[in-house]
């Protein structure tokens, strides 16, 4: 590197030379002030050992633009995350009107709908859960299938396909107490919002056969429901291990 630098430093020097030698019949002054003009450009371009040994000025345009770069991606990621997480607000036409029948434990209300659905309100999280639905059919239900399902559960428009998040709150808050689903599978919808897309997962359960529990949301809740994302990873991890474990 040593070497390098002393090539460039003679580079430098002579290319000042030659054209001070050039302008002098001009006037020293002019011949002196291009010179060092020339010196002051060649310094500029000066070899450093970062980075594979760029000159200075390469170095911080090539930084500045991985820089912008970096930031645009940034940006254009937290732009289509939240188009997409924008786009979850069509899972529900409206908050489901309902009206409240009886308290059933602190966190937990049953509550009829205007088309006699009986349900229960999570106080908590402000979502409205069905009884666990058959599934009678001898395969098992498609990512579309269910959310289907639950799209025309009376009223219809209402109700949707639990996401992965929102099942998490349902086992949190206690809801397997005020409503059991015994040992049957069901599925739900993982809400990826850094691949923007939706997943099915599914717990078999213990049992055979297969239920769909679909979810509604009061005032209380987000337009959209809630995803994984809202979930801090810590609960979200224990949450995976103790349904491992069947708990």
């Amino acid at each position: 590197m040593l070497i390098l630098y002393t090539i460039y430093a003679g580079l430098t020097l002579g290319s000042a030379a030659i054209v001070y030698v050039t302008l002098r019949k001009r006037g020293q002054i002019l011949a002196l002030i291009a010179a060092f003009a020339v010196g002051i450009a060649c310094g500029l371009f000066f070899p450093i050992p970062i980075h594979g040994g760029f000159t200075i000025v390469l170095e911080e345009l090539i930084a500045n633009y991985r820089n912008n770069q970096r930031l645009k991606q940034d940006q254009d990621k937290e732009v289509g995350e939240s188009r997409f997480l924008e786009t979850l607000r069509v899972r529900f036409i409206a908050s489901l009107p309902y009206i409240e029948k009886k308290q059933v434990s602190e966190n937990w209300m049953l509550i009829e709908t205007e088309t006699g659905t009986e349900g229960w309100l999570d106080v908590k999280s402000g979502l409205i859960w069905s009884k666990p639905l058959p599934w009678n059919r001898s395969s098992r239900p498609t990512l579309e299938e269910a959310k289907s399902f639950c799209r025309n559960f009376e009223p219809s428009g209402y109700w949707a396909l639990p996401t992965a998040g929102e099942r998490f709150l349902f086992w949190q808050n206690g809801g397997e107490t005020v409503s059991p689903s015994g040992s049957l599978g069901t599925l739900s919808a993982l809400v990826d919002t850094r691949l923007q897309m939706e997943m099915p997962q599914i717990d078999l359960g213990n049992g055979r056969g297969f239920y769909i529990r679909c979810v509604a949301r009061s005032e209380r809740a987000p337009p959209r429901g809630y995803t994984k994302d809202d979930i801090p990873i810590d609960e979200w991890n224990q949450y995976q291990i103790e349904k491992i474990a069947g708990h």
